[in-house]
């Protein structure tokens, strides 16, 4: 995982990443590129201002299920982040 400007990623925590990426993935039943391009960039703004980076994984997880939890008005089977139900696809 390229964190570029940003706080080197250390092998450990890329793991914890991308273990993070993979549950939501699997979750909320979206594509792994859209919640991955969501994680990242909200990683991103964490690292910028974080002292303690054990739990960035859980934190970053709750912020992408509570923005995709206000896109989808909370319902139980996502819409998908294009609008659509199924597969989420990013740009």
């Amino acid at each position: 995982m390229e964190i570029r400007g940003e706080s080197p990623v250390t092998k450990a925590e890329e793991r914890q990443h991308r273990s993070a990426i993979d549950q939501l993935t699997y979750d909320l039943h979206l594509s792994e590129p859209g919640v991955m391009y969501l994680y990242d960039f909200i990683l991103k703004r964490y690292l910028r201002t974080a002292r303690i980076r054990d739990f960035l994984p859980i934190l970053v997880s709750r912020k992408v299920k509570d923005l995709l939890s206000e896109r989808t008005g909370g319902d139980q089977h996502p819409i998908d982040l294009d609008g659509r139900r199924g597969r989420s696809q990013f740009p």
